[in-house]
């Protein structure tokens, strides 16, 4: 036999199999949609959710990526990924609707409140009301180190005692489903390279970095009960590796993330007229908690921990999210992702305006 024909059949041979393996992945796998699908190269097929969401379009609300109040609305939001992620379904949409108050959202890495507090606009004509949504995982990273050490951790501003009447709005949103689209005649090979190389470095973070004790990206942890979620896989959960770094967390990191809490109210509401409120979205380790089986791994309500502050001015999403689940809502948390789905969007909404109206903020 020529030796170059063999040495041929021997370099084809195995990228011809690579390039099937490529093409055929490219054909059935489902648009990635979910970060957590996409960080851990799960499919779509598996774990997209299957259930319709609530769509609007357009939003009913502002965003301002550069971070700056530069027009006057009734509700200023500085949030994270659970407010800015830009789903069509966001609780800002919701809490519209269901009040009338035009809000503005700001992105809470471009926010100093310090800062926000000394904008013309936000001195000439500063907004009703002030909302700080953070996620839990991150409340030590945001909050921690913003307290001025010379000052006390004391609230020493008194809550404003305006109310405004709610005005909804008659606009209803229209279903939507996620993306299925799969066609062997338009196979998108980036998918299907991301799930290859993504699969092999999922296996090396299973087999090898967890004897070291690391996790990988996306954790997938067995569930005890099913119908929570409305993928195909009914008996597992994906869940963020950064939720499980809250273990580390010290009490004195709780006392400083309080601290922290009390100098964003003090600081919106020294000027007499804006109230403020905080909205902290439980992790989906934290929501799930009771129906996860999580071996060796531990999950820390760091919400629960501090919700026994009174004086702090916070959102209870933590039970009301947590009722919705223990009820069989599906898909409160979507499937492939670490955030909300529409009901939890909207759950956070309606739990929002009932915590105002308890609070004499909002009148029928």
């Amino acid at each position: 036999m020529n030796p170059f024909r063999k040495y041929n059949r021997i370099l084809l041979f195995p990228l011809g199999g690579f390039f099937l393996l490529l093409y055929g992945l490219a054909c059935i796998l489902q648009p990635v949609t979910g970060d957590l699908t996409r960080l851990g190269a799960y499919w779509e097929n598996d774990y997209g959710w299957n259930s319709r969401q609530q769509k609007f379009d357009p939003p009913l609300y502002a965003f301002n990526p550069e971070g700056t109040y530069d027009k006057f609305h009734d509700v200023l939001i500085v949030g994270d990924s659970f407010s800015i992620q830009n789903f069509p379904f966001q609780w800002q949409n919701f809490f519209a609707v269901s009040t009338g108050l035009s809000s503005v959202t700001l992105p809470i890495d471009k926010v100093q409140i310090d800062q926000l507090v000394k904008e013309q606009v936000f001195r000439n004509r500063p907004p009703r009301l002030v909302i700080l949504q953070i996620v839990e995982r991150s409340l030590v990273s945001r909050l921690a180190n913003i307290f001025p050490p010379e000052s006390q951790c004391t609230s020493d501003r008194e809550t404003p005692q305006t109310s405004w009447t709610l005005n909804p709005m008659q606009v209803d949103p229209v279903l939507y489903d996620r993306d299925r689209t799969s066609d062997p005649f338009h196979p998108n090979f980036n998918e299907s390279a991301h799930t290859i190389k993504g699969s092999i470095k999922r296996w090396y973070d299973l087999t090898i970095k967890s004897r070291l004790g690391k996790l990988p990206q996306t954790v997938r942890l067995p569930l005890n009960r099913k119908g929570l979620f409305s993928s195909r896989v009914q008996d597992a959960i994906l869940l963020y590796r950064n939720d499980f770094n809250k273990s580390h967390i010290k009490p004195d990191d709780l006392d400083k993330v309080r601290c922290g809490l009390l100098h964003w109210k003090n600081t919106v509401q020294q000027n007499g007229t804006t109230r403020f409120v905080a909205m902290l979205a439980p992790d989906k380790t934290t929501a799930y908690a009771d129906y996860i089986n999580f071996g060796k791994l531990e999950n820390v309500n760091l919400i629960e921990s501090l919700a026994q502050d009174p004086r702090q001015s916070w959102v209870p999403l933590n039970e009301a999210l947590k009722k919705k689940i223990e009820a069989g809502v599906q898909d409160v948390y979507l499937p492939n992702d670490t955030h909300w789905g529409t009901v939890g969007h909207q759950t956070a909404a309606e739990t929002l305006v009932h915590y105002l109206r308890e609070q004499g903020f909002l009148e029928d």
